[in-house]
């Protein structure tokens, strides 16, 4: 997989479109993750760092939304964090359709839906999760599936126009009477 930075303006690649955040209003933060965003063009996947950009700071606000831009597709959210379980609203990526990579302490952490269920699993399956970590993973996963479940679903994409109807024809109008002459010859013939 291929890494850029991507320093330039989220608009150019993705809009995300959220409300601005403390370090934005003034205040600067240092975020408790840093992130960035998995996307695919022309078949190549590669890993876009987003500088100051915080998962759990852009889906605290009840607007979080994705709008990804038309030049490549938008696989993922990548974040480093100190914990590897899944911070309280990250159920939103998901339901706005991507998948969470989580990385904490040397182990990668993937959070999707799989047929229509929340999953969470470890990308190297030698990795283990403690004891305390697993115990507020569980019930973390069921209130991200009943969060998804109950949160409003995106409208379907409008069906393509029907062509529109040719006008209505009558034999008379597309056949001459049978008692008609035949029709002269065009011009110049």
């Amino acid at each position: 997989m291929h890494r850029t930075t991507f320093a330039v303006a989220i608009a150019g690649t993705f809009a995300l479109a959220m409300a601005s955040s403390s370090a934005a209003a003034g205040q600067q933060t240092t975020p408790a993750e840093t992130c960035d965003i998995l996307v695919s063009q022309d078949g190549v996947e590669q890993e876009l760092t987003l500088p100051n950009y915080s998962v759990i700071e852009k889906t605290a606000d009840p607007n979080f939304t994705v709008v990804p831009g038309p030049e490549a597709k938008l696989l993922a959210f990548v974040c480093d964090r100190a914990d590897i379980v899944p911070a309280e609203n990250d159920w939103k990526i998901l339901a706005a359709g991507y998948k969470l990579h989580i990385r904490a302490r040397g182990m990668e952490g993937i959070l999707e839906m799989s047929g229509g269920s929340v999953r969470y699993h470890l990308a190297d399956r030698h990795d283990r999760m403690g004891s305390e970590a697993t115990s507020r993973l569980d019930p973390l996963l069921v209130v991200f599936q009943q969060k998804i479940d109950a949160a409003p679903k995106p409208a379907p994409a409008p069906a393509p126009a029907a062509p529109a109807a040719p006008a209505a024809l009558t034999p008379d109008a597309v056949l001459p009477p049978p008692d008609a002459p035949p029709a002269p010859p065009p011009p110049g013939q």
